[in-house]
């Protein structure tokens, strides 16, 4: 690893740009820091907590140096952090009302709630790209919660360091997990490399440079492994800040979901799977203190690879297998 002395950052490891969509109007004085697109399919009980994380009181966070030529001080209560948009993509439930109601809270924060008719992570993406003018770009899911103390500090090592995509360290939340479950989580902890990687988190950050690489949107399921294959190792950034915290799946059914998802997602992408050859060695040595951990790891993940060889499965559909005991 290599650490930049200037940011808290650990290095982890031809496309056309899309043009920047008209800003939302603001509702402060002040510059948004980075912008945040937030695609949400049904996410009512979960986005809640997600909006109320983000949206935390700004006092004493310092002024980032990306803002201009300003010394570091202490932001301005009143000022405006982040643009937030988020899209409500084929949504049954009462997800849009419901970031509406939480992003009215801070009537400081420049924000918007849009909602599509089609149930389309990339849709709602490409949408969010449409409309957030600011950049550094942050790229949410809506279950997932983040500090905006993170958000900051993912915005001050892109600037600092001159990468292009960053992300947070993540926290696995076990809280009601099965023990198979628990098992689960404990032997993916284990995989060293996967922790270096820019997918798997459900934060991903991108530089104005960083946007300018990955074009538009595709229509893939596996949308964060595909932002991730247009970086070189040496582009990107996992930042030593506050993690993400992540709810991890229950039980066996969304342990299941979530692996058949991830190998669905990789074989459309035509792209190397995140490499097996590593993931075999670093559980096989895991499996000396912990070998029970380790066999329902793979005992998952050959599972699913196994049913994804089926001939007959379509390589193109968007269908997303969800956890739902995480929500």
């Amino acid at each position: 690893m290599t650490t930049h002395p200037r940011s808290p950052v650990m290095v982890a490891g031809a496309f056309s740009p899309t043009p920047p969509g008209p800003a939302p109007a603001a509702t402060s004085r002040s510059t948004p820091v980075a912008s945040i697109a937030i695609p949400a399919h049904d996410e009512a009980k979960v986005i809640g907590r997600c909006l109320d994380a983000l949206l935390a009181s700004k006092e004493s966070f310092p002024i980032l140096e990306c803002r201009g030529s300003r010394d570091r001080g202490e932001l301005d209560p009143s000022a405006e952090l982040f643009e937030i948009t988020v899209v409500c993509n084929g949504c049954r439930d009462d997800t849009a009302a419901t970031a509406r109601r939480h992003l009215s809270r801070n009537p400081s924060t420049r924000h918007r709630v849009i909602e599509l008719a089609t149930a389309s992570k990339t849709t709602a993406l490409r949408a969010a790209d449409g409309i957030l003018a600011t950049f550094p770009r942050i790229y949410l899911d809506a279950d997932v919660v983040v500090s905006p103390r993170t958000v900051l500090d993912l915005v001050g090592a892109l600037h600092d360091s001159g990468r292009l995509a960053a992300r947070p360290p993540v926290h696995q939340d076990l809280t009601g997990a099965s023990r198979l479950a628990r098992r689960h989580a404990r032997a993916r902890s284990r995989i060293g490399w996967i922790h270096d990687q820019l997918w798997g988190g459900g934060v991903i950050a991108v530089s104005a440079e960083g946007h300018r690489r990955l074009g538009t949107w595709p229509d893939v399921v596996a949308d964060d492994l595909w932002l991730a294959s247009r970086f070189t190792t040496d582009e990107i950034l996992v930042v030593a800040t506050e993690p993400v915290v992540v709810r991890a799946p229950r039980g066996l059914a969304g342990l299941w979901a979530v692996a058949r998802r991830s190998r669905r997602g990789a074989r459309a992408l035509s792209e190397p799977h995140p490499t097996v050859t590593r993931t075999v060695a670093q559980l096989l040595a895991s499996a000396r203190r912990a070998p029970i951990d380790a066999a329902v790891y793979a005992s998952i993940a050959t599972a699913a690879r196994m049913a994804d060889r089926r001939p007959s499965r379509d390589t193109t559909s968007q269908h997303w297998e969800r956890d739902r005991s995480s929500r």
